[in-house]
């Protein structure tokens, strides 16, 4: 089953178009066909459009939902009916040309991205993804990137991503697996919030802040481990997390720690620290809530 990202298909057949006309070619998109996502071309691959203007006065976009905030960030080369054309010119850098009447041909090259979920929250709702390996370029997952995705069950993040910004896996209600590579690090606030099957998060050494309400109501959590390089915890970080039985905390000073991080958790529910720190923990604001749950490692 192809559920990873991959290249596009070319369009050589001419399709119509207006000034009314809603052109989305190349299908860089937020849907799904039978679990393959149509998102990120290789920058060696050139694509070919071949379409017919029947209206002298249409403006036709170039890239339709790329997931970018400049169309100057996403072309390495345009050529229109065979001369080259700067991505500079096309209109206000959003990917606009205007085009006349008749048939042309347009051949280009898509940069890979780095951002996911700029234009359009990305594969917001694109409930037959099932698995997704995020291309090394990107950088920043953005919020509501993949909310919604209930069949989404497994995604890994390379290390040139270092924010993961709110909400952006809200109610992946499937998803159970989440490995998160050496050098990102930051998780905004709600990240992934109400994943309720997410079982198994492998957390980077370089991470230093999960945000307010991160892992909220992921209530299949059993256990997970803190790098020594976090220093903030925030509000309802792990709360209702009802079968979250162990934390593991590996930095000596203890992290700042938001209201409620850690409420209603499993019974009998321990947070693991560094031996010489137990003391430190037990008396710090926030964690001596939880003085009686802190215990050596």
């Amino acid at each position: 089953m192809s559920d990873y990202i991959k290249l596009f298909d070319e369009h050589t057949d001419y399709v119509d178009y207006t000034q009314d006309s809603d052109f989305t070619l190349p299908n860089v998109s937020h849907c799904i066909e039978e679990d393959d996502v149509h998102y990120n071309p290789l920058d060696d691959e050139r694509l070919t459009i071949i379409y017919k203007v029947i209206d002298d006065t249409v403006e036709t976009s170039l890239y339709g939902h790329y997931e970018q905030a400049e169309a100057v960030n996403m072309f390495s080369k345009i050529e229109i009916d065979g001369v080259e054309v700067s991505p500079s010119d096309l209109d206000d850098n959003e990917g606009y040309y205007q085009l006349s009447y008749g048939l042309h041909t347009v051949k280009y090259t898509l940069l890979n991205p780095t951002i996911i979920g700029y234009v359009g929250n990305a594969f917001d709702g694109c409930t037959t993804i099932v698995n997704v390996i995020v291309p090394k370029t990107v950088t920043t997952i953005t919020d509501h990137a993949f909310t919604l995705c209930h069949s989404l069950e497994k995604i890994i993040i390379p290390g040139n991503v270092t924010t993961i910004d709110g909400d952006a896996f809200l109610e992946c209600d499937n998803l159970n697996y989440v490995l998160l590579n050496e050098g990102f690090t930051t998780l905004d606030s709600g990240a992934f919030r109400r994943c309720v099957n997410l079982k198994h998060v492998m957390l980077p050494s370089t991470l230093t802040t999960i945000g307010n309400g991160v892992f909220n109501d992921c209530i299949s959590l059993s256990k997970i481990t803190i790098s020594e390089n976090v220093t903030t915890i925030g509000d309802y970080a792990f709360a209702d997390c009802s079968s979250l039985s162990s934390v593991r905390i590996l930095a000596t000073t203890p992290p700042t720690l938001g209201t409620d991080a850690f409420d209603n958790v499993a019974i009998g529910f321990k947070i693991y620290v560094p031996s010489a720190s137990v003391a430190t923990y037990k008396a710090a604001s926030g964690w001596s809530d939880y003085a009686s749950d802190i215990e050596a490692i």
